[in-house]
C-alpha cells in the first residue's frame, strides 16, 4: 500500500517551491514619493517687519525647516518655501502649510514654512497694497514683501541646508497662493524674490494678470468652481493669461468645490492623485531627473 505521506526532504522542496521570493519593495522616487525621514527645526529668526500695533516697532519674523535626514536624499535638494493660508491670524503651522512643508520634506525637499505680518500688526505697507484704504489688502502687501524675503533667507542659507538655489518653489493655499502668486508675477522693477514654480491653491491676482510674462515661473493651479472665498474666475484668469503669453502651466479645476482644497488632494485625475500631479508638476519644471541621480 502506497503512503500518502511525502518523504520529509521532499516536503521540504515543495513547501520551498510554494512560497517563492519574497516580494522586492520598490525603491522610492526621490523628490516624487513620500519616503524620506526628515526633522524639523522650529522658530527660526529671517527677517524683520514694521509694524504699528500694539506700538510702532520692528516684528521678528520666524520659520521652521523641515529637513531631509535620509541618506538616500543626495546633499543638493530643491527648496520649497510654503506661505500660510491665513491673512487673518494665521501662522507658520497652520494646518495645509505644516501638510505641504511635511509632505515635500517626505520627498526629499528642503522646506520652509514662515509667518507674515497680519492686519492686526498694522504694517505700514498701504503703498504697496490693491486697496490702501483695506487693512486685509495692506496686511496682503506685507505678506508679499515677508515671503520674499523668507525666500531670499532659503537661497541665502541654501549651502547650510544642502538646497540647490535654482531649484526653489513657492506655494500655498489661499492667502499663501495669493501670496505666492503675487511674489511670482509683479512689475519690473518691484521688489521681491525670484522662483522657480509656483503651487496655487485656491490663490488669484485680482485683476493683475497682465503682469505675467512668458518668462515667470511656471505654475500649478488647483480651484474649486463653487469656491465662495476667492472665486474660481481668479485661476481661470491666470490660466487665459498665461495661455496667451505661452507661460507653461497645468490648471485643475476641482469640480463643485468650495474653499477648501487639501481633502480634495487624494481626489485621482486621470490615474493620478492631484497630490501626485502638483509633485509630478514641481519634478518637471524644476528639472529635477538630474538632481535624483546625483
Amino acid at each position: 500500500m502506497r503512503s500518502s505521506f511525502l518523504d520529509p526532504a521532499l516536503a521540504t522542496l515543495v513547501l520551498l517551491a510554494g512560497c517563492g521570493n519574497p516580494p522586492i519593495e520598490p525603491e522610492p522616487r526621490l523628490f516624487l514619493d513620500g519616503a524620506f525621514e526628515f526633522e524639523v527645526t522650529r522658530g527660526i529668526f529671517f527677517a524683520t517687519g514694521t509694524v504699528r500695533s500694539p506700538s510702532p516697532g520692528e516684528k521678528d519674523l520666524l520659520l521652521d525647516v523641515y529637513f531631509p535626514t535620509d541618506e538616500r536624499v543626495p546633499a543638493l535638494r530643491p527648496g520649497f518655501v510654503v506661505v500660510h493660508e491665513s491673512f487673518d491670524n494665521g501662522t507658520r503651522v497652520s494646518p495645509t502649510a505644516v501638510h505641504l512643508a511635511e509632505g515635500y520634506a517626505r520627498r526629499g525637499y528642503v522646506t520652509i514654512s514662515m509667518d507674515y505680518r497680519q492686519p492686526q500688526d498694522d504694517p505700514p505697507t498701504e503703498h504697496l497694497a490693491r486697496d490702501p484704504n483695506d487693512p486685509a489688502s495692506v496686511a496682503a502687501a506685507a505678506a508679499r514683501v515677508d515671503a520674499s524675503r523668507a525666500v531670499e533667507w532659503l537661497r541665502a542659507n541654501a549651502a547650510t541646508y544642502g538646497v540647490d538655489p535654482g531649484r526653489i518653489a513657492v506655494g500655498g493655499f489661499s492667502a499663501g497662493a495669493i501670496t505666492s502668486l503675487g511674489l511670482a508675477y509683479r512689475d519690473p522693477g518691484e521688489d521681491g524674490a525670484e522662483a522657480q514654480a509656483v503651487v496655487s491653491m485656491a490663490g488669484g491676482l485680482y485683476g493683475q494678470e497682465s503682469i505675467i510674462g512668458a518668462g515667470d515661473p511656471p505654475v500649478i493651479l488647483l480651484h474649486g468652481t463653487a469656491d465662495p472665498t476667492v472665486a474660481f474666475s481668479q485661476s481661470e484668469a491666470i490660466v487665459a493669461r498665461a495661455v496667451d503669453v505661452g507661460l507653461a502651466y497645468e490648471f485643475y479645476p476641482i469640480e463643485g468645490g468650495g474653499h477648501q482644497v487639501r481633502p480634495e488632494l487624494g481626489r485621482i485625475v486621470d490615474g493620478m492623485s492631484l497630490e501626485d500631479r502638483i509633485a509630478d508638476f514641481l519634478y518637471r519644471h524644476l528639472d529635477l531627473s538630474g538632481a535624483a541621480g546625483s
